[in-house]
């Protein structure tokens, strides 16, 4: 029988979102959509919010019955697949009675390398919200609060304010907010450390071997089972290491 190979996109799905939640009583409870920016992002999030005292949902992972959920309130028939399945996620947090919504508008990411001259992030992916607050209007049309406050990951201080003035407005104090901003970055690092290495490790032992591996490249969005069309699964099927 053949052995199976490693599927890098499983352990990333994991190391990205199985984050033990730890429950506020009484905390407003904070919706995050599992979508596009947010597989990057998210551990950020995650750790910010409930180290403010807040009680944080994640959407479920992406099925067909999601997507197709959130199809009739898609503006645009061009738009990629990715976008459309956001609306499905935003409509499950709702369903699951969470206070608020909270999905940023973020222009720009952290640099990838020190040379990079800008880390703007595609115009869809930035924007997304806005549409989301046209199409789906969870605050108007189903009473719950959708919040999109503008943040760039390229400018820590610029990161670090506008944190500040949004979990401040929801009754944080500046004290416990500066505790969990530290705690928030420090994971956003560890985890993309965590990614990188393993898999480095993993892929000099096949080098060293001798044995074939694929890089799967893309978005990080890719990570998403039904976006890649389980991709890195058929070939790990097949007894081939895959690689995000």
């Amino acid at each position: 029988e053949q052995k199976k190979g490693i599927n890098a996109f499983e352990k990333k799905n994991e190391i990205l979102f199985n984050r033990p939640a730890p429950v506020h009583q009484g905390g407003l409870t904070i919706g995050i959509p599992r979508v596009l920016n947010m597989f990057e992002n998210y551990p950020f999030w995650h750790t910010l919010f409930t180290g403010c005292g807040f009680n944080v949902v994640l959407s479920p992972e992406s099925n067909f019955t999601l997507y197709q959920s959130g199809v009739g309130s898609v503006m645009s028939e061009n738009i990629c697949f990715p976008a459309k399945l956001v609306h499905g996620h935003i409509l499950s947090l709702i369903e699951q009675k969470v206070d608020r919504i909270f999905y940023p508008i973020i222009p720009k990411e952290e640099k990838e390398f020190g040379c990079s001259t800008n880390s703007f992030n595609c115009p869809v992916v930035s924007g997304y919200p806005e549409v989301i607050r046209s199409s789906i209007d969870p605050d108007g049309k189903y009473g719950v609060a959708f919040d999109k406050p503008v943040i760039l990951f390229s400018d820590h201080k610029a990161l670090e304010k506008a944190c500040s003035n949004y979990c401040i407005s929801l009754g944080v104090s500046s004290s416990q907010f500066a505790t969990a901003f530290k705690a928030a970055m420090k994971e956003k690092k560890a985890t993309e450390v965590q990614i990188a290495n393993e898999q480095k490790a993993l892929l000099n032992e096949n080098i060293k071997n001798g044995k074939h591996a694929f890089v799967v490249a893309g978005r990080p969005y890719h990570t998403d089972p039904l976006i890649q069309q389980k991709v890195g699964q058929i070939l790990s099927d097949l007894g081939i290491d895959v690689f995000t």
